[in-house]
């Protein structure tokens, strides 16, 4: 696993803000987690950024009456009568 993950984004605003770690939420987690000024080191944009290809695949349409399907039911759980 890397060591940057989600709590990394919580270390990075609080260094930025300044706000004292007894304040941004104290856990050992986000004490411990890298803030990710280390990997915004660059002093002016990337200007080298590839052109992506449009995605192919079709987007698949439900019409709006179709009866509810098992993902639905299961998301649902009993809460949409």
């Amino acid at each position: 696993m890397s060591s940057v993950h989600c709590a990394s984004i919580l270390a990075t605003l609080r260094d930025w803000l300044g706000f004292p770690a007894a304040v941004m939420l104290p856990s050992r987690r986000v004490a411990a987690a890298p803030a990710l000024a280390q990997v915004a080191t660059l002093s002016a944009p990337r200007t080298d950024i590839p052109q992506l290809p449009t995605p192919t695949a079709a987007r698949i349409s439900t019409p709006a009456n179709a009866p509810p399907n098992d993902l639905f039911n299961t998301v649902a759980g009993g809460v949409v009568p």
